[in-house]
């Protein structure tokens, strides 16, 4: 495991996702050493093990009970059926 700043990843990004994927080696993105985020290597084939749809509604459900969702609605001038109709796209 390799651990890199924000500016290290920003720079060289192209880099340390060619890294994470031929090494197999995941990088913890570190800003002032505290670990904020994880670059891991991923196949197709786990895609479907994360569920990511459940994922994806978990976090629309919790942006729309904090009212963030709701606002970028708003702004973007569309009701919620036309946003859950774009998003099915």
């Amino acid at each position: 495991m390799r651990f890199a700043s924000v500016a290290e990843v920003k720079d060289r990004l192209s880099r340390y996702l060619a890294q994470a994927r031929k090494r197999n080696e995941p990088i913890v993105v570190a800003p002032h050493g505290k670990p904020y985020a994880l670059i891991q290597p991923i196949a197709e084939k786990n895609l479907e093990e994360l569920d990511w749809k459940r994922l994806a509604a978990t976090r629309l459900q919790q942006a729309w009970e904090g009212g963030t969702l709701r606002s970028l609605i708003r702004e973007a001038g569309l009701t919620v059926t036309e946003f859950v109709e774009l998003l099915k796209r």
